[in-house]
């Protein structure tokens, strides 16, 4: 045992919580032991779960030696102790490291559920996050492709709510001045004036390599993200909420929390008044999703034309978890759940109260449509007339499409400037590439 090289540190990759000890056995002479959890005994074998820990060894010849998981049973010469809810400490004999015999070490792993990859990604940035999420097609499956957070070649989108946006940026230039353009040279004060005074009021860094991936974040104040769940002033972060996303951090906040909560009722409700008097989950997810990106101008260059299918029919399982409690809850529809259908009441004092409940902004939209500037009929009175009229799930999608367009397209101006040009260049072409790829596959 003493001729083994020393193990100096352990690289935590990702880990599910295991249900009693992780244990280790000899895999191969040449390579380090394969590690595995290990579930004690169970009432059912068969459905006892089955998670799996991966990490790699950085012995003092500083080659990096990976131990992938194994589901298997355990051996004899194996030490398994104080497992807990967060972390686990183990002592576990590690057999064969470069050939040179075995030595015990001390494991000290985070554990997750789920999303390590993307927790350890955000250690590499400032902590005074308010809020995080980790969103898109690099976290969520979506047709087509499978979602890949360890594919080096998948972008993973997060945004960020920060308290204080000037403390926040002052911080990271000084750890990641590279994950800015040339804005960088102006200083912290420069970086939060454009990310508050122009677009939707987020700085997004694109094309940043962080733990061997390719990462895209933005960032926005608490305080402009309430602003914009309550009232979609831009339906640009408050769209993205509207599907499914992996919170990584969420402040005790009870203004966030309440926001974040009448996002998704206002997107219910905003959906109602599209649907037909019957129609089942999808289509109400469809509808869901349609939204933030009616009006968006990337839909017509830039994006793939089947994006909203692409991401809900893979997902419906994931809305159903956003959704369904709140839509139990609502007074305007039956949710036969189990059936996966929903029956809608269409009434004119229905869809009344509907439109009241929408945000302010779009409220604001619609009224603009219905009574041209001048008259100064109150928006109560508006939007009873909007109530009777046939085609008012028409004008609010038309509100809708004034909202997304200016948000999207001064966003996206915006973003040459923080990306800088090349970095733009080269987003775009990924983009281009996308929505090629998926007319391609239309027309198969």
């Amino acid at each position: 045992m003493d001729n083994a090289l020393p193990v100096r540190d352990v690289v935590y990759r990702e880990c599910s919580p295991p249900e009693h000890g992780l244990v280790a056995t000899r895999r191969d002479s040449r390579t380090p032991s394969a590690a595995a959890v290990r579930g004690g005994e169970h009432k059912n074998p068969a459905k006892r779960p089955r998670p799996f820990a991966s990490f790699a060894f950085r012995t003092a010849d500083k080659r990096e030696r990976a131990a992938s998981a194994l589901p298997i049973g355990r051996p004899p010469a194996v030490k398994a102790i104080a497992i807990g809810r967060s972390r686990v400490r183990a002592t576990v004999f590690v057999n064969g490291l470069c050939g040179e015999g075995c030595r015990v070490v001390e494991l000290a792993m985070s554990l997750s559920l789920s999303g390590g990859v993307y927790r350890r990604i955000l250690t590499h940035l400032p902590h005074e996050v308010s809020f995080a999420v980790a969103y898109g097609s690099g976290v969520f499956q979506q047709q087509g492709r499978a979602a890949d957070a360890s594919s080096a070649n998948t972008m993973l989108d997060f945004v960020l709510a920060v308290d204080n946006p000037l403390t926040w940026h002052t911080a990271n230039l000084k750890s990641n001045p590279k994950h800015y353009s040339a804005l960088r040279w102006l200083g912290p004060r420069q970086v939060v004036h454009l990310q508050d005074k122009y677009g939707a009021h987020v700085y997004y860094n694109t094309l940043v390599p962080c733990e061997g991936r390719t990462i895209k974040y933005g960032v926005i104040s608490t305080k402009n993200l309430i602003d914009d769940l309550i009232h979609w002033k831009t339906m640009y972060i408050s769209g993205r909420l509207h599907k499914p996303v992996k919170v990584l951090k969420q402040s005790s906040d009870s203004r966030l929390e309440a926001a974040l909560l009448s996002n998704l009722k206002s997107a219910i409700n905003c959906a109602f008044l599209m649907l037909p008097e019957s129609f089942n989950e999808e289509e109400l997810y469809l509808a869901i999703t349609r939204l933030s990106y009616a009006g968006d101008f990337r839909m017509t260059v830039g994006e793939d034309r089947s994006k909203v299918e692409n991401i809900v029919k893979p997902n419906v399982e994931h809305f159903r978890r956003l959704y369904a409690r709140l839509l139990h809850e609502n007074p305007h529809v039956v949710f036969k759940q189990t059936q996966g259908k929903l029956e809608l009441d269409k009434s004119m004092e229905s869809q009344f109260l509907q439109l009241m409940s929408l945000p302010r902004t779009l409220q604001q939209q619609v009224t603009l449509l219905v009574d041209p500037p001048g008259r100064n009929r109150d928006v109560e009175e508006v939007l009873l007339q909007v109530a009777q009229n046939p085609d008012c799930g028409s004008l609010v999608l038309q509100g809708i499409v004034q909202i997304v367009k200016s948000s999207s397209l001064s966003q996206s101006i915006k973003g040459i400037a923080t990306a800088g040009l090349l970095k733009s260049i080269k987003y775009s072409a990924t983009k281009l590439g996308k929505m090629l790829k998926g007319f391609s596959n239309k027309t198969k």
